[in-house]
């Protein structure tokens, strides 16, 4: 096989892959991640670590379920909804990890911030970033704020705790957002889980660019206002 038939059939796959992906897109609210995690800017440690994966939980089993059957006995929600046997967002993330539809990567910090979430969820005190049982789980997450300069944010910002926490689960859901909706129609179109991760950006259904774009905006906004509160 030539390189140009290679590519072809490259071209080919990755296409199928792409129609498959963009009916997952379009459970993405892409249009809410902005202002929802704009409004978060002042609330309190507690409030930021519990709605803060709240909102990748709702994507996570939104897109989990664009990929089901709707005609399976007793409909999704005897899978994902409640009393389903996928009920709890520990079970989802297991199950999509063991279906290869997310990176380990992505699974270990998804795992952690459901962890930071249920500390400060089921605490009965108001607890804060400050907090050892979170502070262990904050700092096992990604560091995505150390690519700042390569995404072309100012490095001299001081972020606060909170602030890194944000740009955190900002990554995460980014991170989220291209896994789900690559993987499953990667592996769909017959190209691995991976297959179509170094397709061209330009080609990726409209609602995931504009997802990936948003989760950008959002995060150069946090560096907005940690420069702000210095």
């Amino acid at each position: 096989m030539t390189e140009k038939d290679r590519k072809l059939a490259y071209d080919f796959l990755f296409s199928a892959a792409m129609r498959h992906s963009e009916e997952i897109a379009t459970t993405m609210r892409w249009e809410d991640i902005v202002p929802f995690y704009q409004g978060l800017f002042k609330e309190s440690d507690r409030s930021m670590g519990i709605l803060g994966f709240s909102y990748i939980e709702s994507q996570l089993q939104e897109m989990f379920g664009r990929q089901l059957d709707p005609k399976v006995k007793d409909g999704i929600k005897s899978i994902i909804g409640y009393a389903g046997i996928l009920d709890s967002v520990g079970k989802q993330i297991k199950m999509l990890r063991a279906l290869r539809w997310i990176r380990p990567e992505t699974e270990h910090d998804l795992r952690l911030l459901s962890r930071i979430r249920n500390r400060f969820a089921h605490a009965h005190s108001a607890l804060t970033f400050d907090d050892e049982e979170i502070r262990g789980f904050f700092n096992s997450l990604s560091k995505y704020e150390e690519n700042a300069e390569r995404l072309d944010f100012p490095k001299d910002v001081k972020l606060q705790t909170r602030h890194k926490y944000l740009i955190r689960v900002i990554g995460t859901l980014f991170a989220l957002y291209h896994d789900l909706t690559l993987m499953p129609s990667s592996i769909r179109a017959g190209m691995g889980p991976t297959g179509a991760f170094g397709g061209d950006f330009d080609k990726f259904p409209p609602a995931l660019k504009n997802a990936l774009t948003a989760c950008m905006e959002i995060m150069g906004l946090i560096y907005d206002e940690a420069a702000r509160e210095k």
